[in-house]
């Protein structure tokens, strides 16, 4: 089998992960080579154990061979609509370029010494690759999160101070944002420090590559000698056998104060209300400064640091360093590699073949974004808070306090995370991806996804989660609650005349004992009704109309409906009737309590503009249905909430609910083969059925607005008749992406084990 893989998160942004993890599989199509079998993983000796983060990639140049020289690409190339498409591009790219150009750009290429220089960097997707941080990368990530956490949440905190209390005199948000920015920069600059970063590639041609090294190593040295300020900077060392030119710059040389220009816009990381703006949005704002952006204790900071920029060769490798010293260029001791952690082995041991790229950060690394970072500083707001004189004192105990308090249930809510390695690779079934995911304390242990059976069989996506925690939500929001509660109640009473606050007090009273009752109806009925808390949301598309909605033109043949659903695990249908019953006793006493508080005009408002819903009794559930307008919508499409036998479900229609309701064995895609299997979540995309339910949509869309718009010029009309006669061709290389599939699993206490799959196929001859 052979392997490939490519690093989701080298940041922990999981975003980032899944878009980086969809475009490499849409760049790697099947027939892809893999390296030769017994091939290693070098660069991990030339990391050390205690580095932050590590990416490499391994001989990446035959999988883009193959990508261009597969069937998928060569009709994409036949395509009419796509050499329109791309000829504009092409053309617009050469406007205004000098004429004979091409001629210049072609006796360029053809300079060997530039023919060299690509070639080398060549290397970099052909060979081995890699880029791998220090452990100064912990220190300076934390340093940077929690300058910004203290700047926005000091500068909430603040706003309350100014605003809520009506100090005088009251400062603007802008003002306070400013001072923020300076005195917080200020007070955590000692704990940063120069972060250290190594890059380095093999190459094929040592001769070569020493050769090009050399020569910039000449332009670096005469450039120090007509540069006054880099007179005695530039050295050259031999570091465990390799020759490097190593240049040493102090945080004195550089001029940090004309890096920002006067009168330049910054944005310091603050959400703060736009004062020019109607309603005070909050966003992100922008200042005019006179004076450097950056507090001065900053500069005096990195004044006081040490920059070392490094490049050589060593055997058959180029490296670059960056950092306060050389030490990331030395050889790590045995026992010292990166090769040696515990959880690099784990990860290669799981593998069959060469992996072509490998990621890996450190648990110290992964803690910068979580892991009790955020309740120490919202413990360390508490205590800036209780030095807050100009609060009155009962408002500022009870401030600190709950922040205490809020810290503690963050800190129970909050994953402690480990270490991270991940890789991925190429299988006779496409682009597969396996990342272990270490944590500090236990994991939950995983259990089979109830609501498989409750997504329809085959949808075209879904996403499915179990063991969600409503339990332990519902105390954080009901506590949540209480505080708001009692914050409002404090503010109305110093704040308002006696007669609204003797209102206030009588409604509030009311509406605490009302509380008290939806409480008792969730804690014995809703939550024990729920579960484990299993849940799904679901897209499918069997739906078919020629005229979805009054505002979209009739269609000759049939087009699918998207059909979005929710569907909830039932582990208790008669409470779940039970608490609906008693929350429907409960709705009177609410609308009285909202028309003494001045809302029942609204209440009447709302109500007479919703319409009306429907009751009945399938043999699969109760059905309950909102009755829209028959003629906007297609008949069949009504807002619906259908309750079965151990399932509850929200969509669009009944005919899905139905669908959803009935169970039926999940067909195995990508990774979820096996429904019984322990999971904490999985979520999968049939790209192959969305690309038939989107052809026909797109073909009716075009031909829509090629017949309705008259004044379209005919060059772009004659594209869009084009592209409308091409789109079943683009479908059939788009469905060489078969699906997108993904689950997590907790195998053991503190391991948890993410897969993800794209099926890959090419064209058939």
């Amino acid at each position: 089998m052979s392997k490939f893989y490519f690093p989701l998160r080298v940041l922990g942004q999981r975003s980032r992960r899944a878009v980086m993890f969809c475009v490499t599989a849409l760049a790697v199509v099947l027939g892809l080579q893999h390296l030769s079998d017994g091939a290693e993983i070098r660069s991990l000796e030339l990391v050390p154990a205690d580095a932050a983060f590590y990416l490499g990639c391994y001989n990446l140049q035959d999988a883009c061979e193959r990508v261009v020289q597969s069937r998928a690409i060569a009709r994409l190339k036949q395509l009419g609509s796509f050499r329109k498409l791309f000829q504009p591009l092409l053309q617009q790219g050469t406007d205004g370029v000098p004429e004979g150009w091409g001629t210049a750009l072609k006796e360029q290429l053809e300079n060997p010494l530039v023919q060299d220089v690509l070639a080398l960097l060549g290397d970099m997707h052909s060979q081995e690759f890699f880029v791998a941080g220090g452990e100064e990368w912990v220190q300076f990530l934390a340093w940077i999160n929690s300058v910004d956490s203290f700047l926005t949440s000091r500068g909430l905190l603040q706003l309350l101070r100014e605003e809520l209390l009506e100090e005088e005199p009251p400062q603007s948000a802008r003002d306070i944002a400013e001072q923020l920015w300076q005195s917080v920069v200020t007070e955590r600059v000692g704990e940063l420090r120069v972060p250290s970063l190594l890059i380095g590639w093999r190459v094929k041609d040592v001769d070569r590559a020493t050769s090009l090294v050399n020569m910039l190593r000449g332009l670096v040295l005469v450039s120090s000698l007509s540069r006054p300020e880099l007179a005695g900077k530039v050295q050259s060392e031999r570091i465990d056998g390799g020759d490097f030119t190593v240049v040493v710059i102090s945080g004195d040389d550089i001029p940090w104060e004309e890096l920002f220009f006067p009168g330049r816009e910054v944005s310091p990381p603050i959400l703060i209300p736009d004062e020019d703006e109607a309603g005070g949005e909050w966003e992100r704002f922008s200042i005019e400064v006179e004076e450097p952006a950056l507090p001065r204790a900053l500069f005096e900071q990195l004044r006081k640091q040490r920059f070392v920029l490094a490049f050589g060769m060593r055997e058959d490798w180029i490296l670059f360093g960056f950092g306060a010293d050389t030490r990331l260029l030395h050889r790590p001791g045995a026992d010292r590699r990166l090769a040696d952690v515990q959880e690099i082995e784990e990860m290669l041991g799981r593998l069959e073949d060469q992996p072509l790229s490998l990621s890996y950060q450190s648990g110290k690394f992964r803690k910068t974004f979580g892991g009790g970072t955020m309740p120490r500083e919202i413990e360390a707001v508490s205590e800036w808070i209780a030095q807050q004189e100009n609060l009155p004192s009962d408002l500022r105990e009870q401030l600190s306090q709950d922040l205490r308090d809020l810290a503690g249930w963050v800190a129970k809510m909050e994953l402690s995370p480990g270490p991270m390695a991940s890789a991925t690779w190429l299988s006779s079934r496409g682009l597969e991806e396996m990342t272990l995911l270490w944590a500090d304390r236990p994991l939950q242990a995983s259990s089979p996804l109830k609501t498989l059976s409750y997504v329809g069989g085959d949808p075209l996506a879904a996403f499915t989660i179990s063991q969600v925690p409503l339990a332990e939500a519902y105390e954080f929001a009901a506590w949540g609650i209480s505080r708001i509660w009692d914050y409002l109640d404090y503010f109305v009473r110093h704040r308002e005349a006696d007669e609204e606050v003797r209102q206030w007090r009588n409604i509030s009273a009311r509406l605490r004992l009302a509380a008290g009752r939806a409480d008792r109806i969730i804690r014995s009925h809703l939550l024990p009704a729920f579960g484990e808390g299993a849940f799904a949301f679901v897209l499918d598309a069997k739906l078919r109309s020629r005229q979805v909605h009054a505002s979209i033109p009739y269609s000759e043949r049939p087009l699918p409906i998207p059909e979005p659903a929710l569907v909830v695990a039932v582990a208790d249908r008669e409470k779940l009737l039970t608490a609906y019953r008693e929350f429907r006793n409960l709705w009177p006493q609410l609308r009285e309590l909202l028309e003494d508080a001045g809302l029942g005009e609204g209440l009447e408002e709302i109500g007479a503009n919703l319409p009306p819903v429907s009751h009945r009794r399938e043999e699969w559930g109760d059905v309950y249905q909102l009755e829209v307008p028959e003629e906007s919508w297609d008949a069949r499409i009504r807002p619906t909430l259908a309750l079965g036998k151990k399932a509850l479900t929200v969509s669009i229609s009944q005919e899905h609910a139905k669908r959803l309701l009935e169970p039926k064995p999940l067909q195995p895609v990508g990774v979820i083969e096996d429904p019984d299997k322990p999971r904490v979540w999985a979520a999968w995309i049939n790209l192959e059925k969305l690309w038939d339910s989107v052809g026909p949509w797109a073909e009716h869309l075009t031909a829509i607005v090629v017949e309705s718009s008259e004044d379209i010029p005919d060059e772009l009309r004659n594209f869009l008749e084009e592209l409308r006669q091409d789109i079943k061709e683009w479908v059939g290389i788009l469905k060489c992406i078969r699906s997108l599939s993904l689950e997590y699993s907790v195998e053991s206490a503190n391991l948890g084990v993410r897969r993800a799959l794209v099926e890959i196929r090419d064209l058939e001859n």
